[in-house]
């Protein structure tokens, strides 16, 4: 398991055919994480703080050249999110007293490595209501290697 550094850079549009502007709002966030490899698959697991109190427990799962992940989200927010290219896939969005139940439409999956690792995830997606367009998604999530925690020193170090 890899200790990596993740910066999350989040945009959402509003689906709204009868606006003649486009709405969106930029999030961007940083987070620490663990990365898993086993074969094909790919984990990241990290933690985002939405506000006061509201913690979550995000884990990622990639699945290389298969234009398929799974995001997990618990704590504050609670569901699964299934990005596949092939699928519409639903989705029950729960955030305190809100549930909400979404169809994921997605348009890419796509992964950058170098060297064998992965340096980059790129989601992009719509959301839906039956078949009313909500919002539309994008996602790059960057991979930092070099800024993991510090070792602590050992006490045989100490003069």
């Amino acid at each position: 398991m890899k200790q990596v550094q993740l910066s999350i850079h989040s945009k959402v549009e509003q689906d709204d055919e009868y606006e003649e502007y486009e709405e969106y709002e930029e999030y961007e966030s940083y987070a620490e994480a663990t990365l898993q490899e086993r074969g094909h698959v790919l984990t990241l697991c990290y933690q985002e703080l939405l506000g006061p109190q509201q913690i979550v427990d995000s884990k990622l799962t990639l699945h290389r050249n298969e234009g398929r992940a799974v995001l997990k989200r618990s704590g504050a927010i609670d569901a699964v999110f299934i990005f596949d290219e092939k699928l519409a896939t639903p989705c029950l969005y729960n955030a305190g007293e809100i549930s909400l139940s979404l169809d994921i439409r997605t348009d890419a999956v796509r992964m950058e490595e170098q060297d064998g690792r992965l340096t980059a995830l790129y989601l992009g997606y719509h959301l839906f209501s039956g078949t009313q367009p909500i919002s539309g998604h994008t996602m790059r999530i960057e991979l930092d290697y070099s800024k993991t925690a510090l070792k602590t020193s050992n006490e045989d170090d100490i003069i």
